[in-house]
């Protein structure tokens, strides 16, 4: 997988949604396959189920992927592609970069709303209604 689709993934695991940049050809559309395919990656057991320990290793690997520079946090120039609103809801105190606890914030929140049945898992099929009443 080239390097900008394996980022792209890794942005999309962490829940940060795509969207070209004004004038760019940049970005990736998140399709139910897409979809699908990054739940199965986070299914670390198998059992059809994301738990919140699954989630927080998805996240931390998906941070890990695209913190190119390695000093903890994630800035636009990192996340190509990721419009202004995305990242605005993520960095959530304004400073500028995103780190780690503010993606787990983001995507506990996410895991949550998803939960349709509060069982502590969310179902492929959970992520995927929660997917799509967030486009």
């Amino acid at each position: 997988m080239p390097t900008g689709r394996l980022l792209a993934t890794a942005a999309c695991a962490i829940g940060l949604a795509f969207a070209p940049a004004p004038g760019s050809a940049e970005g990736v559309i998140v399709t139910e396959q897409l979809e699908r395919a990054l739940f199965r990656a986070a299914d670390l057991d198998g059992d059809g189920f994301l738990d919140e320990a699954e989630l927080a290793a998805d996240v931390i690997a998906a941070f890990v992927a695209l913190d190119a520079d390695g000093d903890g946090v994630l800035g636009p120039d990192e996340l190509v592609g990721v419009g202004e609103e995305a990242f605005a809801r993520i960095d959530i105190n304004g400073d500028g970069v995103i780190s780690l606890d503010e993606v787990r914030l983001h995507k506990l929140n996410a895991f949550a709303a998803a939960d349709r049945y509060l069982t502590g898992r969310v179902s492929m099929a959970e992520m995927l209604f929660h997917s799509r009443r967030e486009r």
